[in-house]
């Protein structure tokens, strides 16, 4: 089987060389047959042009051409969607270290006050009885208060409020001992 199938494909590639073997010379683009000695060459051949048809000139660019214009140039990367909506104002977020974020003003209790140094100090504990320090200029609560001033017996802190086109800012005073507890004391 594997003979056969030899001996088929030597006698086709036998038969395929002998039909190109020819004595004439033809090619297989159609060249011309080869000139005459003594003939003279032909005049290369021109398309024909239409008769109402003008040379074109060869145009020469300038530095105008490549300038940018708004009227005959437009960038296709540019978002032309701010133009047509309307600004969306955004909020500016500060990031500032706010101490116990999770609580509000009214949950947290002034529980000591140290004076009397450079920089006084007061102590806030929140629901949970973990107490912190803070000083004058610290970010505390859920609607970052500032600390405005320590005193010996409160603490006055600074809230910004916002409303829909104004911001204000508020302060409120934090007694060390509530009203409550003097009451009893003084009893």
């Amino acid at each position: 089987m594997k003979t056969t199938r030899m001996v088929l494909g030597v006698a086709a590639l036998l038969l395929l060389g002998v039909q190109g073997c020819d004595d004439k010379k033809s090619s297989p683009f159609g060249k011309a047959a080869p000139r005459k000695p003594g003939a003279k060459r032909p005049p290369p051949r021109r398309p024909p042009q239409a008769p109402g048809r003008v040379k074109r000139r060869k145009s020469t660019l300038g530095d105008e051409d490549f300038a940018e214009s708004i009227q005959t140039n437009r960038d296709p990367f540019r978002s032309y969607l701010g133009e047509f909506a309307n600004p969306i104002r955004r909020t500016v977020r500060l990031q500032r270290k706010i101490l116990l974020p999770r609580y509000g003003l009214d949950e947290l209790r002034l529980i000591a006050v140290v004076t009397g140094r450079v920089r006084a100090r007061a102590m806030f504990r929140d629901p949970k009885g973990l107490g912190i320090s803070v000083k004058r200029g610290d970010y505390i609560s859920k609607n970052a208060a500032r600390v405005k001033q320590i005193l010996p017996d409160k603490v006055v802190v600074q809230i910004q409020e916002q409303s829909e086109d104004t911001q204000r800012t508020a302060d409120r005073v934090i007694e060390l001992h509530s009203k409550a507890v003097r009451e009893q004391r003084v009893n």
